[in-house]
């Protein structure tokens, strides 16, 4: 969505994420690095279209290190997401911004998410939906995300 105004990640950042990507990424992986726009970037070592099973098998402590690394050199927000991977945005920049654009078309929101904490990447958009008194759902996987919004259905 054109209007959520990210800003532009820094240059050099798209080069050393391939880089990190050929040496650190498993070779299974698929679609590590996802641009979700050009100011935000989700990475994860094991590919976004891991099954479950490697979803919970996982080790994702290179997650604290690869943040500091990226924080530290292009001063980016890099925050934890789910069980495997990361998003990075420049500082200002966060899903709150994308509730932001959605209540101007819908009142009734709920938004579920697992890193609803501080520090989490759903943190920002929690924090200001539940200021909005809009609902926000923690839970603690993908997979119960899908148990949720099949009770709701």
């Amino acid at each position: 969505v054109s209007d959520l105004e990210f800003a532009p990640l820094p240059g050099g950042l798209d080069d050393d994420l391939r880089r990190w990507a050929m040496i650190n990424a498993d070779r299974a992986a698929v679609n590590c690095i996802e641009w979700r726009h050009r100011g935000f970037v989700n990475v994860s070592k094991v590919g976004r279209f891991a099954d479950k099973q490697s979803h919970l098998l996982y080790d994702a402590s290179w997650r604290d290190e690869f943040c500091a690394t990226m924080t530290g050199k292009y001063g980016v927000r890099c925050l934890q997401g789910g069980s495997v991977s990361v998003d990075i945005m420049m500082p200002g920049s966060g899903k709150n911004k994308a509730a932001e654009h959605a209540m101007r078309f819908y009142d009734d929101i709920t938004f579920i998410g697992d890193k609803t904490e501080e520090g989490g990447n759903d943190y920002d958009i929690a924090q200001y939906l539940t200021k909005t008194e809009k609902n926000v759902l923690t839970v603690k996987s993908v997979y119960e995300t899908f148990d949720v919004l099949e009770a709701m259905i």
